[in-house]
C-alpha cells in the first residue's frame, strides 16, 4: 500500500471534513457571485428605465414675446410624485405677480410617463426684464421618484436676459410666411377673376 493511501486510510475522518469544508466554501463563493451578478443586472436594468425630469425655457409657440416653462421627462422610465418650485430673489415673485409659479413645492402629477411634458406661461420679456427692472436669475427645482421609490431631483438656474431678442415683438416666422402665402393666393385669385374674357 502506498504511503498516500495509508495516510488517507489513517486520517479518513479529517480528510472528509476538510473536503466538506472546501465544498461548502465553494458553494458560498458561488452564491455570493450569483447574488452580485443578479444585483448588477438589476441595477443596470433600472438605470436604463430611470426617469430624468428636466425644466427649460422656450418662447411661446404663437406669442413669440412670451416665455413658457417646459417640464419634460426625457428619461426612459416614468417619474412618480413630481413636484416643482421656483427660487426667486427677494421681491421678484411679488413684483412681477408670478403667483402661478410656486415658491413652495407644489405637486404636479402622480405619474409622468416618459416623453411627456407640462408647460406654463411665465410672462413676456417686457414684464420680466423691462417693466420694473430686470428680474434676477432664478432657479427651478424639481423633485420626483423613480420606479424603485428613490428620490431624484433637478435644479437649474435661468435668466430671462438670455431671451433678450424677444423684446422685438412679433409673430413667429412660420406664421408670417403662412399669412404672406394666404395674401398672395388671394391676390392671384383676384387677378385671375379680373382677367377672364367676358362671355359673348
Amino acid at each position: 500500500m502506498t504511503p498516500l493511501m495509508q495516510f488517507l486510510n489513517t486520517n479518513a475522518g479529517a480528510v472528509t471534513a476538510l473536503l466538506t469544508a472546501v465544498l461548502m466554501l465553494t458553494t458560498v463563493f458561488y452564491a455570493i457571485v450569483t447574488y452580485w451578478l443578479f444585483r448588477e443586472t438589476r441595477l443596470a436594468r433600472l438605470s436604463t428605465e430611470a426617469p430624468e425630469v428636466v425644466a427649460y425655457l422656450r418662447p411661446h409657440e404663437r406669442h413669440i414675446s412670451a416665455l413658457t416653462v417646459h417640464i419634460e421627462n426625457i428619461g426612459l422610465g416614468p417619474a412618480y410624485d413630481v413636484q416643482v418650485f421656483f427660487e426667486f430673489s427677494r421681491g421678484d415673485a411679488e413684483k412681477y405677480q408670478l403667483q402661478h409659479l410656486p415658491v413652495e413645492p407644489r405637486h404636479l402629477t402622480n405619474v409622468m410617463p416618459t416623453r411627456s411634458m407640462l408647460k406654463t406661461n411665465m410672462g413676456t420679456y417686457y414684464e420680466l426684464v423691462e417693466k420694473e427692472g430686470e428680474i434676477s436669475p432664478f432657479k427651478i427645482h424639481l423633485r420626483y421618484k423613480d420606479r424603485g421609490g428613490r428620490n431624484r431631483r433637478f435644479v437649474e438656474t435661468f435668466s430671462p436676459r438670455t431671451f433678450e431678442w424677444l423684446s422685438v415683438l412679433g409673430k413667429p416666422v412660420t406664421e408670417e410666411i403662412a399669412e404672406s402665402l394666404q395674401e398672395s393666393t388671394k391676390s392671384l385669385s383676384q387677378i385671375a377673376n379680373n382677367t377672364r374674357a367676358p362671355r359673348p
